[in-house]
This record gives C-alpha cells, structure tokens and sequence, in this order.
C-alpha cells in the first residue's frame, strides 16, 4: 500500500517541531511493507498549504491519513472534502489528538472519511492498512472507529503498549526537507526532536492525554542513545530537544542516561521539560554538566487557589526554588504561563505576571488558555459553541478571540497576554540579567536582545494608551505623558523607515 501522512498545522502558524507522533506511525508502516509519505502543513517550506493535486497524483497513495488538532480543523475538514471528490477512489483515516478526544463527533463532521484511529496509534494504522489492502473489513481491528452499512463502529480500544522498546525509531529521513522553528534557539546547527516516555500521571485541568493516556511508560536509557547516535550519524544532528513532558519525574533514569552519554564518548547540547517538585541542585547541576543548556517548567499561574483549581499543585515558593537552582547550575530557564484559568480574574493574573517577574525565566511566554475538547476544562465550554471548531483559538496570535472560560472577556485577555509579555521582557533587570549577563551562545543572546528592545517599545505603547496594568503599581501623569512622547517619536521615526524590513517588523509591533 502506498500511504500519505499529513499532519496539521493550526492554520496560520508554522510548526515549531517536526510531528513525532507521526513519524513512529510512518515508521512502523515502513517496517509492515507499506511505501509511506509524510507531508507536514506547517513546515516552513510548505507554507500551511495542504498537498497539491499535483502531489497526490504523483504519489499515487491508496490511503491518506490525517493528523488533526482542534486549531485549524475547518480548513482540513474543507481540504477533505475537495480530496475525496478529486480522488474518490482514495480511502481517508483520521487520527491525532483532537479525533481520539472526540471520535464520534470527529466522524460526524467528516463525513468523507472512512476510518478513524483513536489512542496510540502504532499498532493499530499497521493493522488497519494490512486490512484495507487485503480487502478486509476493519472489525478485528482494535482501536478504530469506521463506517459499515451507513453507520459509524467502533471496536473498542486498544491497550497501550507495555514496551515502547519494541517500535522502530521515527521515520525522519521523510522530513528532510522541512526546517522548523526550534531549531534557530540552541547552540547546535540541526536539532533532533526526540521523545524518551509516553503518558502523564498528572491531572492538569487545560490538558488533553486522549492519546498516550495517564499511564506513564519510558524507553530504556540504551534505546534512546541508540536513536541519538543513528540519527547523528545518519542526518547530521548535533542537538537534542527531548519532548518528554516528565523528563525529570524519575531521577534514577536521568542519572542512567547521563551515565551511558559518559559510556559512549557522547557530548552535545541538550534541552527538556522539567516539573516543578522533580528536581534538586545535584541532579540539574549533573544535567548542566551532561550537556543540558535550557530547561522548561511550566509556571501557569501565580495564584494558589487558580492552581488548586487546576490540579497544579505546588506553591510559589516552590516554583521560585525550582527556577532558582535551575540558574544556579547554570541552566538557561524557560517559564509556560498561562491565563483564562476557570477562577481568573485581573488581580489573579496579576499575580501571576508578579510571579513570572519574582521567577526571572529567561523566556517566558504568555498563552491563553483554549479548553480542548478532551481536557477536564471542555466541560465549562457553552453548549452553542462547543462543536463550533471555526471558534477555537489556539493562541493570541492568530487573529480571533479565545474562548474565554474565567470571569475575564475575551478581548482583555488578548490585551493582558500582550502586557504581560511587553512588561516582563522590557524591565531593566531584564536587560541586565538577562541581555547584558546572561552566559549562552550568540543565538540566544541576540534572541533576548531582541525580546527586550522589541517589547520595550510594546511597552511604551501599553503606557501611552493609558489603559489598566498587570503591574499593581501604575504610573504617575508625567509618566504617562513622558510614554505618549517617546511612543510618538519612535512611532514617527519607523514610520520614516517604514521601507526598511527591520523597521516594518517593529511598525508591525506598534499597530
């Protein structure tokens, strides 16, 4: 069988990370018979366009699977629809996070698929495909969802995989061609994404786990060497972002796998997630001397009752030691923050910029919270839009408003995410810590001069609107005249330039 994978992008965004879920799918495909594709929408050189009509021609693929997400699924839903009705002879499969969250809706609204995935996935598309290629019915296949006599049925679902060991390393020479956002951060010239566990035992209120499960299973430590070192020798990677949403839930393993890096000779630069109440100084200042440069812990919000409330249980003195040790073993920190919690309120929010400040990240982005069909908070979407897809929103970003679930409209979250941003990256003690001091390579360095004097002048404008601030303090009249002047001229002086990239970039900012 020939088959074509196709991950979705979120529809006005280019992927920061090659799709790993799918490239084990096309592995395991691989290793079954099957000629397999990956065509990924929100790679840099795709331009969030889907395959062309010329494309499919030319690869000719009996099956077309699809990756989707909830953020740009009416422009699949439509691209489906022209598929099917250019190639009608081709059999459509569904799978990803937002299909396994909500199946039978997912079928629904795509009424030209004939199959749907659900959970992990590995297993399963093999089986599906040997079946269609055999003319078979997909009834003994556990884990689908399909269409028999008008109907839709499913089959129940399918274990999770006691050894993740047992799967073949993802099929990354089908992505060659694609360059992807997370690359341009580290000191290494090719990053290698790569995923040592699956599953979360964790209960975040804002996260789906339809797919992976609460289960938590990890690869042995010398399965993953043996994926770095073939894909360093095969591709030319020199750098290594692991995925793994609990990459320090177990210490012992994290020792194990530094220790084999010593065994084999291996030195390269690293980053992880890490969470809050996993680690210790001894433990990060080994990974520090094991090659790891950036660590990402999420933060979400600065209020304990929003926290409570989320299931992210933890204090902020807790969060501000893990930040701090983090730094003191010379770890370059990375803070997730989150708005539009179910209990946000302005003072709740402000809490949390007071925090993102009291913690000092050297990145620190803003998201508003979208409630995914599959995360515990779905439940407080109205009923009107709960199925409305042209209404999710991913992040601010992208034009349209988020739905917002907290007591907060949706148009001042937008503008707070904003200031939030604006004010943490243009302090002073940004600029000095984080500018000026901070010890990492050229990139990041000229990244973080970039974030201070790009949101500087975001917060010139913040100021000079006169509008309500996450800072408690506020500013005096002279200061706001003081920004209104400084916001004119610098206004003024870009729109004299506006020929110029660089000043368009930064015109773009203050509009």
């Amino acid at each position: 069988m020939r088959i074509l994978l196709v991950n979705q992008s979120n529809g006005v965004a280019f992927n920061q990370n090659p799709p790993l879920g799918i490239l084990y799918l096309a592995a395991s495909l691989k290793k079954a018979g099957h000629e397999t594709f990956v065509y990924d929408q929100g790679a840099q050189e795709n331009k969030l366009e889907y395959p062309s009509a010329e494309m499919i021609k030319a690869l000719s693929p009996d099956i077309v699977g699809f990756s989707l997400y909830t953020f740009g699924l009416p422009q699949t839903l439509q691209y489906i629809k022209e598929l099917k009705r250019d190639f009608p002879g081709i059999k459509v499969v569904l799978g990803g996070h937002h299909a396994t969250a909500v199946p039978e809706r997912t079928m629904h609204d795509c009424a030209e698929a004939e199959a749907l995935v659900y959970g992990e996935g590995d297993v399963t598309i093999v089986e599906l495909a040997d079946a269609i290629e055999k003319g078979e019915g997909l009834s003994g296949v556990a884990g689908v969802y399909y269409r028999e006599n008008g109907s839709v049925l499913h089959t129940g679902p399918r274990a999770y995989l006691d050894s993740l060991d047992t799967l073949p390393f993802p099929a990354n020479e089908l992505i060659q061609g694609y360059t992807y956002p997370s690359e341009s951060i580290g000191p290494g010239n090719k990053v290698l994404n790569l995923t040592s566990a699956r599953g979360c035992p964790f209960r975040c209120a804002y996260c789906n786990k339809a797919v992976y499960g609460s289960s938590f299973r990890r690869r042995g430590v010398k399965n993953v060497v043996d994926e770095i070192e073939y894909m360093f020798e095969k591709f030319g990677y020199d750098e290594v972002m692991f995925h793994d949403e609990l990459f320090t839930a177990n210490r012992t393993w994290v020792y194990e796998l530094l220790g084999e890096f010593e065994a084999r000779g291996l030195s390269f630069p690293w980053r992880c997630l890490g969470r809050v109440g996993t680690v210790d100084y001894e433990l990060l200042a080994s990974m520090r001397k094991g090659g790891c440069y950036l660590i990402s812990f999420g933060l979400e919000s600065g209020n304990d009752r929003v926290r409570r409330d989320i299931n992210r249980v933890m204090s902020n003195d807790d969060i501000k030691n893990t930040f701090d040790i983090a730094k003191k073993a010379g770890i370059i920190t990375y803070a997730f923050n989150m708005i539009n919690h179910r209990l946000d309120t302005v003072d709740t929010i402000r809490d949390t910029y007071e925090l993102m400040c009291r913690v000092n990240p050297t990145f620190a982005p803003v998201f508003v919270c979208s409630p995914l069909p599959g995360s515990p908070i779905y439940q407080y979407v109205s009923d009107d839009i709960k199925y409305n897809w042209e209404r999710y929103n991913s992040y601010r970003y992208f034009g349209g408003l988020p739905i917002s679930i907290s007591s907060v409209p949706a148009e001042e979250l937008m503008f707070l995410a904003d200031q939030m941003e604006a004010f943490f990256y243009s302090r002073f003690s940004y600029l000095t810590g984080h500018v000026l001091g901070l010890k990492a390579g050229m990139k990041i360095k000229k990244m973080t001069a970039m974030l201070w004097s790009g949101f500087l002048l975001l917060r010139l404008k913040h100021i000079a609107q006169d509008k309500y601030f996450v800072t408690a303090r506020g500013f005096s009249g002279f200061g706001v005249l003081t920004a209104k002047a400084c916001y004119g001229i610098i206004r003024g002086a870009l729109l004299l330039g506006r020929g110029l990239p660089l000043f368009q970039k930064a015109l773009k900012k203050l509009t």
